[in-house]
């Protein structure tokens, strides 16, 4: 990555912003993407030519939303392709594994000019693979959500037992419902602090951001939002999650689901970066 322009206070504060939400948003592809891998590679087990399926991995934006990651690409081409395939391979959980699961290095389809137009696209249509040898569950359509954090474990009601879930695990609306019940995280006094996988996509935009673009925020902030988290408090508080405990109430169903780690975002860029900046 070379940092070319200089930037004014304002500037560099939506740099700052865009870096941080564009990086954690692909940060949160490359996890999905290897459980997506996983999930495949699960279902084809039982044809040895799909064993270590390794595929082309095309990364592509779509939607009003896309918008938001033209404006590090239109400017600096070059820095930000590099640093969304850092943030992509380490959400996956870094080189090693991304050699594992990947062949080659993941294309992620950038635009160099601001959009006239934003098409919509069907995206379930565009992860089929092009193989049509390769034979898909019929539930694998359904959207895939994972929790995206660490440190987190279930407590089975039938015989009192925990089980223990890693990063890549499914998160649904049932466990969201039951967050500090039978949904819990690790107590902060067992471990440093508890967003473990946070905390990795934090320091790479923290290493590349103070390097190249001067962040003006020191290791201690980072390590304070860290410990501060309390992620389960925050969820919540929320107001959607008070609506769906409400839905739950009145009409028995809780609607309510989203990535531990996207919550975990929203609450360090509410009570620590946008303050430290």
């Amino acid at each position: 990555l070379r940092s070319n322009l200089s930037y004014s206070p304002l500037a560099a504060l939506e740099l700052y912003v865009n870096l941080y939400i564009t990086g954690l948003i692909i940060f949160y592809a490359g996890q999905l993407t290897k459980k997506l891998i996983d999930v495949i590679r699960t279902s084809l087990s039982n044809e040895p030519q799909y064993a270590h399926f390794t595929p082309n991995v095309n990364v592509m934006f779509a939607g009003k939303g896309s918008r938001i990651f033209e404006w590090f690409s239109t400017t600096q081409m070059d820095s930000a392709r590099t640093y969304y395939i850092n943030m992509f391979i380490k959400g996956m959980g870094g080189l090693d594994v991304a050699k594992t699961l990947m062949s080659g290095w993941p294309t992620i389809n950038l635009s160099e000019r601001v959009s006239a137009d934003v098409k919509y696209e069907v995206s379930k249509g565009l992860a089929l693979p092009a193989d049509h040898n390769i034979r898909i569950p019929q539930n694998s359509m359904e959207a895939i959500e994972i929790i995206g954090e660490d440190n987190f474990y279930i407590i089975r009601a039938s015989d009192s037992g925990e089980v223990k879930l890693k990063f890549d695990n499914a998160i649904t609306t049932k466990m969201m419902a039951q967050l500090g019940q039978y949904f819990l995280q690790e107590s902060p006094a067992n471990i440093p602090f508890t967003c473990t996988k946070f905390s990795e996509f934090a320091r790479l935009f923290y290493n590349i951001t103070s390097q190249l673009y001067k962040l003006k925020m020191r290791q201690e902030d980072f390590i304070e939002g860290f410990r501060n988290m309390n992620i389960e408090s925050y969820i919540k508080n929320m107001p959607e999650y008070r609506k769906a405990q409400q839905s739950q109430r009145e009409n028995g169903k809780f609607d309510f689901v989203a990535p531990v780690i996207i919550l975990e975002g929203m609450k360090f860029y509410q009570d620590c970066l946008l303050k430290k900046l």
